[in-house]
């Protein structure tokens, strides 16, 4: 064995050795987990409620529908189509429709729920006694035109039979007024509310949030309708040869707003083969009156435009508060379409019609869109001025839709017979650009024909054939395309947004008696 080697440990100098001890809880580690996940999920809480937001930014736009579901069915039916779409509005996200009940004596003013047609509440009044007479003389003026007679209460002032008011009704019709009201108009009516003459009607404003009447009365209604929260009805009396009208406007709570007496016209004869025309229309927040081949536009009160367009001419709003007279019977190429007149009250002679707009939010005023034929070109105008902003090509285009400044609509051409093409574009409506466009045929084979642009907010969508083609608002981007139901897609059913509605429409059979359908 070596030899061994002594060591000396000299343990003072050796460091004491820690304590073994329990372990502590990192806590703080904790809390900034939950720092970290509570801060994203604030984040994804802020971006959803601003998608959310921007989705649903056109909600409250009368017209648009409600949003559209991947699978579409019918929701529910009207028997009614045609006098449910007239006579109904859409207030405050609901549907309001009035009736006369059964005896002429009273009225029930229903409130539907937009996505089942179920109703939600009701009201119910008697009507005033001047009102059910006058029901009762419609009718009996009524069943006298339909058996041929004619006797001296239907005379007129200057000794002319008067049955016009066969094509009346006991009707009721409604108009939205404001955010929150209802207007209706119950009595001897057509189904748009009109009367050939000064018809007592019983005039009420309900409150839809509220749940309530607002104001009710009776009066004399020969046109009416509601500009505005302002409800404004028009009589007029015929003598020596003159008609004089009177127009009347009262607020929601039934008083008076402003009172008009217009300056006397002649009575024109309508000529055998043309339609007179006697209407009162909203134009751009105000309102036109036409009667006598005279259409006078009426601002809070007072006359801001008039103009004699001859009874052969039939008078129509256009958009941005212009409007054009249209022949009645088709003249030469240049004249066919008439001529517009402008809100500074000039007239331009126009090469095609007027552009409406089903759903318009008011971001593009004083614009004047027509399908120009002549140039194949959609113009725009300004509707004060006539002058020319900007035009994009165009064969044919359909009803537009109008939201957040750009414009929504199917657009045809046609000029290339070997390669016809119908698209759905967004044009900006300052200049003209076109933001996107899509192809809605699916081969040169179709024919193109025109479609209304829909909208819920969050997409745009073409009826084309038995299918909705659908598009993002924002860029364009093909989406899903919704079926339309079994029965609902034929070429003899008509698709269309009405009362911020998807409906379809048969009229395979007649008119006058085709059946609504709501989809959802």
């Amino acid at each position: 064995m070596g030899d061994l080697l002594e060591v000396e440990l000299d343990e003072d100098d050796v460091p004491a050795q820690p304590r073994p001890g329990s372990r502590r809880r990192r806590w703080w580690i904790l809390a900034c987990a939950i720092v970290v996940v509570g801060a994203l999920m604030g984040v994804q809480t802020t971006m959803d409620a601003r998608r959310h937001a921007h989705e649903a930014r056109f909600d409250d736009v009368r017209g648009v529908l409600l949003p559209v579901p991947d699978t579409l069915r019918v929701a529910w039916t009207r028997p009614d189509a045609q006098t449910f779409a007239y006579s109904s509005a859409e207030v405050d996200g609901w549907i309001v429709h009035a009736a006369v009940d059964d005896g002429h004596r009273s009225f029930t003013i229903s409130v539907l729920d937009r996505s089942s047609g179920d109703v939600v509440w009701s009201v119910h009044a008697a009507l005033d006694p001047s009102v059910v007479d006058a029901i009762a003389t419609g009718a009996a003026r009524a069943a006298r035109a339909a058996g041929g007679g004619v006797d001296e209460s239907d005379e007129t002032d200057d000794g002319t039979a008067d049955l016009g008011t066969d094509a009346g009704g006991a009707a009721a019709v409604c108009a939205p007024m404001g955010t929150r009201y209802a207007s209706c108009a119950v009595g001897w009516l057509t189904p748009w509310g009109e009367a050939a003459e000064p018809e007592a009607t019983q005039l009420v404003v309900v409150d839809v949030p509220a749940r309530t009447f607002t104001s009710s009365r009776a009066a004399p209604l020969q046109v009416g309708n509601v500009v505005g929260d302002t409800m404004v009805v028009a009589t007029s009396a015929a003598r020596d040869g003159e008609v004089v009208w009177s127009l009347d406007a009262r607020a929601p709570d039934g008083g008076t707003r402003w009172a008009l007496t217009l300056d006397p016209v002649r009575v024109v004869p309508t000529e055998a083969g043309y339609q007179a025309q006697t209407s009162l229309t909203v134009l751009d927040g105000n309102l036109m009156l036409v009667d006598q081949g005279h259409a006078w536009v009426v601002a809070d009160g007072a006359v801001v435009r008039e103009a004699d367009v001859g009874t052969d001419h039939y008078v129509m709003p256009a958009h941005g508060g212009a409007l054009q007279a249209i022949p009645q019977a088709a003249g030469s190429d240049d004249l066919q379409y008439g001529r517009i007149l402008l809100t500074d009250g000039q007239w331009l002679t126009a090469h095609g019609y007027a552009v409406t707009a089903t759903v318009d939010d008011g971001s593009a005023p004083d614009l004047l869109l027509v399908d120009d034929d002549e140039r194949e070109r959609l113009v725009a105008r300004s509707a004060r001025t006539g002058w020319e902003l900007w035009s994009v090509p165009a064969g044919s285009v359909g009803p537009a839709t109008i939201l957040g400044g750009v414009i929504y609509l199917s657009v045809g051409n046609t000029s290339d017979a070997t390669a016809p093409s119908m698209t759905l574009e967004a044009i900006d409506a300052r200049t003209g650009d076109v933001r996107w466009a899509q192809p809605l045929m699916d081969s040169p084979a179709q024919v193109p024909q025109p479609a209304e642009a829909l909208t819920d907010g969050r997409a745009v969508y073409a009826r084309w054939g038995s299918r909705l083609k659908a598009f993002a608002l924002d860029d364009g981007a093909p989406l899903a395309g919704r079926d339309l139901p079994p029965g609902t897609g034929r070429s003899d059913t008509f698709v269309a947004s009405s009362l911020g509605l998807l409906t379809s429409i048969d009229y395979s059979t007649d008119a006058s008696s085709a059946g609504l359908d709501v989809l959802g």
